[in-house]
């Protein structure tokens, strides 16, 4: 069973594992992933993700992250209501201890 938020060190530690699943989603802005975002993570806004949700796999976990946790948490409820297995990464960007790309 998947956890519907984790903090984002424990995250970060089963994201980093080489046999890992998971995928990120961003649901930052645009503008606002300019600042910098996970490795590989997939962009969708949350404004996007209500109408394109379906684009994401359903056979992986996803782990959603925007700033602060607050509009990932929306898009997890969101997500976990459509079948999908999703968590929130509690704090967001803002708590984010691992690498960023540009």
């Amino acid at each position: 069973m998947i956890e519907l938020e984790l903090e984002a060190e424990d995250f970060l530690t089963l994201w980093s594992h080489p046999d890992s699943e998971w995928m990120v989603v961003d649901v930052r802005e645009m503008e606002e992933q300019d600042m910098g975002r996970i490795p590989g993570a997939i962009s969708m806004p949350l404004t996007v993700l209500f109408q394109q949700y379906k684009k994401l796999p359903t056979t992986r976990p996803l782990a959603v992250v925007c700033l602060s946790g607050r509009r990932s948490a929306e898009a997890v409820q969101f997500l976990c209501e459509k079948g999908y297995r999703a968590t929130n990464i509690a704090g967001g960007m803002l708590a984010w201890p691992g690498p960023v790309e540009a």
